[in-house]
């Protein structure tokens, strides 16, 4: 558990930091519903962005993989975990006023997206990653990272 825990917080912290980059209005500012966590050898975080006006709703977006499934932690466009073939498993879902979740869509993919990207200075989180998934027993490796 503690040698997972360095992951969540990495991601954690980046998150946090990048808020900052974006402006009130940005449409495409992502909001943590639930923050990084890792639960019995999973990650998984959940994210909205701004309601559309329309509907007042919130579309969750819930993804979730396994730590053994993750083969790399590089960065195209976004930071992102490049996993085994349909092991990440994102849900998007409406959250009811009684508590219960109104699934919308599931899906499988082999690309788990953080919602990392505005920080141009970034690099040093590659190597960070890859150190932590060592110590936690598990072997990725960074290909590249691009801004």
């Amino acid at each position: 558990m503690a040698q997972t825990k360095k992951i969540t917080d990495l991601l954690n912290k980046q998150f946090q930091k990048e808020q900052k980059f974006y402006d009130e209005f940005d449409l495409e500012k992502p909001y943590l519903h639930q923050e990084f966590r890792i639960e019995n050898d999973s990650i998984s975080f959940e994210f909205y962005y701004a309601p559309q006006l329309e509907n007042q709703q919130k579309e969750i977006m819930r993804r979730v993989v396994h730590l053994k499934d993750i083969n790399d932690f590089s960065k195209d466009y976004s930071i992102l975990f490049l996993t085994e073939e349909n092991s990440v498993i994102e849900t998007i879902y409406l959250e009811k006023s009684s508590g219960k979740k109104e699934i919308v869509h599931q899906s499988t993919t082999d690309i788990f997206f953080t919602e990392l990207r505005k920080d141009r200075k970034d690099e040093s989180i590659q190597g960070k990653m890859i150190k932590a998934f060592s110590k936690a027993g598990y072997e990725i490796i960074g290909e590249y990272w691009y801004h």
